[in-house]
């Protein structure tokens, strides 16, 4: 009870008045939510459509070619979401030690929850993500069921004719030949490997960049449907379409004499000198491959170079943001498609078919989203 004479505050935490303005203001923030998903959902409408019926497609186009194949479409679930825990808390420890180091502030933990939920974690931030982390796991194990379903629609039969364009394409001679001067030393060998086995991280790297940014939508739409479109159209139907095993599976698929012999034998010993990461890679597959197993990574396919087309995706995305993340990307595109010819993964006329697929598909797609109707529809006028 107030002295006498003095009113009590009015916006005491218990009076009703108070109460009111916090259940408005949380109302208020609801709203605001509700209206950032609502914005994301038919931004990423397009994205959803695809993924819907690409998943849908693993549940109806088996029956109809007589294909049993376990479909597990929570295989990635729990791997990505371990990888983006770890990448985000990478984001937040880099932050946080940008803020110690240059900032210096004299209230750290104010700061940087001032400006963590200011700036960067924003309701449209999260919800512009939101689509992209929940459906692409799911995407993903489509993905790798369609791939290792492939020889199940339709077995390998076309490495022979690969194997003679590309030596016809390249003066007689595997693309492979040509680079032994240059890559044929082991810890040359074991550098590319390294490069090769990035472009894991390289791919996760653009996909969560993409997925938060907010300054280039139509670029960051641009790219989103590009990757749908590389994974569905390019490595799942071109792919089982053109149903092939690459070099290092030649002989075990056509049963023929091994061209391709020398370059592992090659590879086998540059392994005794320094790890060839590829060689157990290659093995961990072709064993999934004769046991019908659907894991993690696994599936065999050539024609065309996924690895390469998505490759050179980025570095499109790279060459719009920045010139120098352009020509950095462009290097990385160059050692991915020298390090599936030189490691046994493919023909190298299976780059070049995922970099003219990539151009074909960017640059529709960039034509797509330049309509004024869709340009409208998903926001993402230049």
């Amino acid at each position: 009870m107030p002295p006498d004479g003095i009113a009590a505050p009015l916006t005491s935490a218990s009076s009703p008045l108070a109460a009111a303005s916090t259940d408005v203001a949380r109302m208020r923030w609801i709203a605001h939510v509700g209206a950032a998903l609502g914005r994301s959902l038919r931004i990423h409408s397009p994205f959803m459509a695809l993924v819907v019926l690409y998943v849908a497609a693993a549940f109806v186009l088996p029956p109809l070619f007589g294909v049993q194949a376990q479909f597990s479409p929570g295989l990635y679930s729990d791997v990505l979401l371990t990888v983006n825990a770890a990448f985000f808390a990478g984001l937040l420890l880099a932050y946080t030690s940008y803020v110690l180091i240059k900032v210096r502030p004299p209230r750290l933990t104010h700061y940087l929850w001032t400006e963590i939920t200011g700036r960067y974690v924003t309701v449209e931030r999260v919800c512009m993500a939101l689509p992209v982390f929940v459906l692409f796991p799911l995407f993903a194990s489509t993905f790798t069921y369609f791939k290792a379903a492939i020889p199940l629609f339709h077995p390998f039969a076309w490495d022979v004719r690969l194997a003679a364009w590309d030596a016809a394409l390249h003066g007689g001679h595997a693309a492979w030949e040509w680079l032994q001067p240059v890559f044929g030393y082991p810890y040359a060998t074991a550098l590319v490997t390294v490069f090769y086995h990035l472009w894991f991280f390289v791919t996760y790297g653009v996909l969560a960049w993409q997925a938060i940014s907010l300054s280039r939508p139509r670029l960051r739409m641009q790219y989103l449907l590009t990757t749908l479109l590389l994974w569905s159209l390019v490595g799942t139907l071109a792919a089982t379409s053109l149903s092939s095993a690459g070099p290092v599976y030649f002989a075990r698929v056509t049963g023929l004499p091994d061209p391709f012999a020398p370059l592992m034998a090659y590879l086998r010993q540059a392994n005794e000198m320094v790890p060839v990461l590829s060689l157990q890679v290659q093995d961990m597959l072709w064993q999934a491959y004769a046991g019908n197993g659907t894991e993690i990574g696994a599936g065999i396919s050539a024609m065309p170079s996924l690895h390469v087309a998505t490759s050179f995706s980025y570095m499109l995305v790279g060459f719009a943001v920045r010139r120098w993340l352009g020509i950095l990307l462009a290097g990385f595109a160059a050692l991915i498609l020298i390090g599936s010819v030189h490691l046994g993964w493919h023909y190298a006329i299976d780059g070049y078919a995922g970099i003219l697929c990539t151009v074909a598909i960017w640059f529709t797609v960039g034509w797509l989203l330049d309509r004024p109707a869709v340009a409208r529809l998903l926001r993402v006028a230049p």
